[in-house]
């Protein structure tokens, strides 16, 4: 735990896969998604093929988050997306540089050097 944040990892690696006899892995090699849940909500980032999707839901379990997933990408496997999803448990409300650069996430140490008037934080200095 650092600094209030449980992180979870897997990473999924579809060739170890292949002979699961179901035939529909193939397409899942180049499967990465990340959750962000925050108090307020959570946010989602699925690529799939280079294609990056990024969504809002209120979705706080891992389950849930997989069926969110799953209802934006119909065709993939739940154990698939399951495999594939980190998940990252922040104990705070989201900010809005939160939903813009999710790749970013090493910024949360330099959280004070922000005064840019965002109320989204209470209590803070």
């Amino acid at each position: 735990m650092k600094n209030g944040e449980i992180e979870v990892e897997s990473e999924f690696e579809d060739e170890d896969r292949d002979d699961d006899g179901d035939g529909s892995s193939g397409d899942d090699s180049a499967l990465e998604a990340e959750a962000d849940v925050f108090t307020d909500i959570t946010i989602v980032e699925v690529e799939l093929d280079d294609d990056t999707t990024t969504f809002t839901t209120a979705a706080k379990t891992r389950v849930a988050i997989v069926e969110e997933i799953l209802k934006r990408f119909p065709t993939l496997m739940a154990t698939d997306v399951d495999a594939a999803l980190n998940l990252e448990i922040e104990n705070r409300a989201s900010r809005p540089d939160d939903t813009t650069t999710s790749d970013d996430k090493n910024d949360d140490d330099n959280s004070d050097d922000d005064h840019s008037g965002s109320n989204s934080e209470s209590g803070s200095r």
